[in-house]
């Protein structure tokens, strides 16, 4: 097993082929995300920071739970979580495209918005590990609830973009068990 590091800046990530913990850090404006290439599902782990990044669930607990919806709001109803899968596709300005520089992370991040849908009645301290793919790869974004229980879509200034799973075509096929936060 190795463990893959990629500190600051935006790295691309090929694991060994065995299981792998890939750690991922905080973001700014997109200007610190990793693209990992090569994530098998139920093999390899995403690490992220709980000193860094305080995930937080919708309930408060920092266990690390999953819950998946249609939006934030219906992932949230399914269940008290920290990390929650989306299964509604980002249909414009893709991953790929913003690899590519043809989408700017400003269309990424507006494209995730609505793909994430409404908050639900998340409080302020909510902090969670949103996964939502383009039906080629997933995003894994940083959401920092500022609703206060307001039911209201997603604004840019709630999420960064932390990571991409390149070639995972569903977020909603993630497990809980492919993360680990410390």
């Amino acid at each position: 097993m190795n463990t893959i590091d990629g500190a600051l800046g935006n790295d691309k990530i090929t694991g060994s082929g065995g299981s792998d913990v890939i750690i991922l850090g905080d973001s700014t404006n997109g200007n610190n995300h990793d693209t990992i290439t090569d994530f098998v599902s139920a093999a390899d782990d995403v690490k992220s920071l709980q000193t860094i990044l305080g995930w937080n669930s919708t309930d408060g607990t920092t266990t690390v739970l999953l819950a998946t919806g249609a939006s934030i709001k219906a992932a949230d109803v399914a269940g008290d979580s920290n990390i929650q899968t989306i299964s509604t596709n980002i249909v414009t300005h893709t991953y790929a495209t913003f690899a590519a520089g043809v989408s700017t992370y400003a269309e990424l991040e507006g494209a995730a918005i609505v793909a994430m849908g409404l908050t639900g009645a998340m409080d302020g301290a909510a902090v969670a590990l949103v996964a939502v793919d383009d039906g080629r790869s997933t995003g894994l974004w940083q959401f920092i609830s500022g609703d206060a229980g307001t039911d209201d879509a997603v604004v840019a200034s709630e999420i960064e973009l932390i990571g991409i799973l390149e070639g995972v075509s569903s977020a909603a096929a993630l497990i809980v068990g492919d993360f680990v936060f410390s």
